[in-house]
């Protein structure tokens, strides 16, 4: 991210490295999904809630109460004013000052919100039941990104909250990039989104480029949260899918496992009881410069806070860039975690949206490699099959990237490794 204010001149690859700090390891809060969803992150009589400026910045993307009152011990309305606010220029929430606690939305902002409207389809009027939030109507749900991508293309009004594109239709589902590229072309009636079919995974970019050409076993979800299910709920569920994809030809991973295909055959997953391996050391490619206030070394993928993320120097967007973990001591594996993109939002906005973030990645450990999907989740970790095999060093190499809106920096804010016992 913040490229323009780093010299033009060419960035010097680097490989660095070093352990979290103890301090950092020191505030569960950080590490907490809630903590990047909500801004819930400083601890307080054993639990996580706002309790600072940052904090409030955090949560308040949407509403633009970005200010802690530590009287009331509540996030409010920053005195710069809501025009000031993220969430006027994102959402449109523009209008409304200290006293009301938090900004609204005005026919205007919503229109021209850049996130609410351009993504969204929330382009306006203003409405709901409190007659503030941006609101979708079918022609900005037309436009929107989330119909091109997601295929949710029409207008859920229910009378109550304010209106917001959902699926309609399955023709919509059809002609969406999520069906095209993950499998989901069938208009799911109770959630109104696109959900993976078995042709939708037979015929989906998962399928030719990593073997997901099946639904996996799990339904809802649970799906979404499997190690090796992608975003949609396509799989790797035999030999013959991963052989006939291009994993297999790339990287030799032409065998099914957990999911994703792997260049062992088979392989089973470990029986035992998992832990988290701490003390990683983790190296990279590349790092992005510093530009003040941020930082982007790989030790901040083991800092434990959602907040910081390595980015590496990469004029591709972050594909080919690689990392090496390397353990304490050698363990057998089961999974590794990943949040994905720069889970910080801040004055400039949506640091996760802005940026770009891993969307497939090649993993190898003990002579093993499997190929899986990263879920684009802006919230917390999501799980990527580890071989399970003994091993003190994992390596990373990320093979294809979800472009973000402003920036064409990867990120990753964290790394998480689980291994028996």
């Amino acid at each position: 991210m913040l490229r323009h204010v780093v010299s033009a001149a060419l960035l010097v690859l680097v490989v660095v490295g070093a352990e979290a700090s103890p301090a950092a390891a020191a505030d569960p809060c950080a590490l907490e999904a809630r903590c990047a969803e909500y801004g819930h992150c400083s601890p307080s009589g054993g639990t996580c809630l706002h309790r600072s400026d940052a904090d409030c910045l955090q949560g308040c993307q949407r509403t633009g109460d970005c200010a802690f009152d530590a009287k009331s011990g509540f996030c409010t309305v920053a005195k710069a004013g809501c025009a000031k606010s993220p969430a006027c220029k994102q959402f449109g929430a523009c209008d409304g000052d200290v006293g009301t606690g938090e900004c609204h939305g005005t026919d205007a902002a919503c229109a021209a919100a850049t996130i609410g409207c351009k993504v969204e389809g929330a382009c306006g009027p203003i409405g709901g039941v409190q007659q503030w939030a941006c609101v979708a109507d079918e022609a900005s749900c037309r436009r929107s990104e989330r119909c091109a991508t997601f295929g949710e293309c029409g207008v859920q009004d229910d009378g109550y909250a304010a209106a917001t594109c959902v699926a309609t239709t399955t023709k919509d589902c059809m002609a969406s990039r999520a069906c095209k590229r993950d499998g989901a072309c069938q208009r799911d009636e109770a959630s109104k989104t696109c959900a993976a079919t078995e042709g939708g995974c037979k015929r989906s970019l998962g399928c030719r480029e990593l073997g997901l050409c099946a639904l996996a076993p799990e339904k809802g979800a649970a799906t979404l949260r499997a190690p090796g299910a992608g975003l949609s709920g396509c799989w790797a569920g035999d030999d013959a899918a991963c052989a006939a994809a291009a994993a297999c030809t790339s990287r030799g991973a032409c065998s099914a496992y957990g999911g994703v295909c792997a260049s062992r055959a088979g392989l089973a997953p470990p029986t035992c009881e998992v832990v988290e391996i701490t003390g990683l050391v983790v190296t990279a490619s590349s790092e992005h410069k510093a530009t003040p206030p941020y930082r982007f070394e790989a030790a901040l993928l083991v800092d434990r806070d959602l907040r910081t993320s390595w980015q590496p120097a990469s004029k591709k967007g972050g594909v080919g860039e690689k990392l090496t973990i390397r353990l304490p001591r050698a363990a057998t594996l089961t999974r590794l975690e990943v949040a994905p993109g720069f889970q910080l939002r801040d004055g400039l906005g949506d640091l996760w949206l802005m940026n770009n973030r891993p969307r497939q990645l090649a993993v190898r450990a003990g002579g093993v490699t499997v190929v899986a999907p990263v879920a684009d989740a802006p919230y917390g970790t999501t799980p990527v099959p580890l071989p399970p095999v003994e091993a003190d060093v994992i390596e990373i190499e990320v093979v294809a990237v979800e472009k973000g809106t402003r920036w064409n920096d990867l990120a990753i804010s964290e790394l998480r490794v689980y291994a028996c016992e």
